[in-house]
């Protein structure tokens, strides 16, 4: 930090350069802390948007005798929790169901992302990249996905960390691109 001596009381200040790069210092560390905190609420929305799908699911199971009934109920609870979540959070339905899906990748498939997520390590744009990347592996190529990719995620932008994830994907497993 600079100091100056102000010469008439012979006081020691730091000069008003080195005060405003503290204070915009501390103003980028107080940004970092809210992010990390944002990121934390992400991973606990998406643990009660699973739980919801989860709920809504025993509802199934609990009301339907039938096979066919069973079939027809599950999709009209899913378009209900959908329309739900979409109204109740005022968004475009389906902005909804990703975060639903989204949410139910992180909880079932996705868990060290999730706990990155919690953490405050990566973002909610990183954890829906990778979400994105592992739609249609199996659950152990999903599996060596996550484990490659999360130490990117916590270090890259996320346009940065979805080129290496198509990358890291196209080495792993050619042929699902």
């Amino acid at each position: 930090m600079e100091t100056v001596v102000d010469a008439t009381i012979g006081e020691v200040r730091p000069s008003l350069h080195a005060v405003v790069a503290d204070t915009v210092s501390d103003i980028v560390d107080a940004v970092v802390n809210v992010e990390r905190m944002i990121a934390g609420l992400t991973a606990m929305r998406a643990e009660l948007l699973n739980e919801a799908i989860a709920l809504s699911d025993l509802q199934d199971q609990v009301s339907s005798a039938d096979d066919s009934s069973l079939n027809s109920s599950q999709s009209m609870r899913w378009r209900s929790l959908r329309a739900e979540i979409a109204c109740a959070l005022r968004l475009p339905e389906r902005t909804a169901e990703s975060q639903l899906a989204t949410a139910h990748s992180l909880v079932h498939e996705l868990r060290a992302t999730l706990t990155a997520l919690k953490a405050g390590e990566i973002s909610y744009r990183h954890a829906e990249a990778l979400v994105d990347s592992v739609a249609g592996l199996d659950a152990d190529a999903a599996a060596a996905l996550e484990t490659a990719a999360l130490p990117y995620a916590r270090n890259l932008t996320v346009a940065t960390f979805e080129r290496k994830l198509r990358t890291l994907r196209e080495r792993t497993n050619p042929e699902s691109i």
